[in-house]
């Protein structure tokens, strides 16, 4: 991607190319993940040993963040924060 196309909202489930694909969760990498967050890898992966990081799952030795889970995550942040 070229830096001057404008950047896809990463938490925008809605955005589905495939309709075969419709009904499955939007699936976030690691960097794009960390991206969303705004946090380094190395706190990331710090996170992730630590239990504190978002649900995740690997597949083919890929690990995976569904947007829902990331948003969730997000959210429970805030609500803790404003506690």
């Amino acid at each position: 991607m070229s830096s001057n196309q404008p950047t896809q909202n990463l938490l925008d489930s809605s955005v589905i190319l495939d309709p075969v694909i419709a009904g499955l969760p939007r699936l976030l990498s690691v960097q794009e993940t960390i991206r969303v967050l705004g946090i380094g890898r190395t706190k990331f992966y710090q996170m992730i040993e630590s239990g504190e990081a978002p649900p995740n799952l690997v597949i083919g030795g890929k690990r995976l963040f569904a947007v829902d889970d990331v948003a969730n995550w997000i959210n429970a942040k805030k609500r803790q924060s404003a506690a």
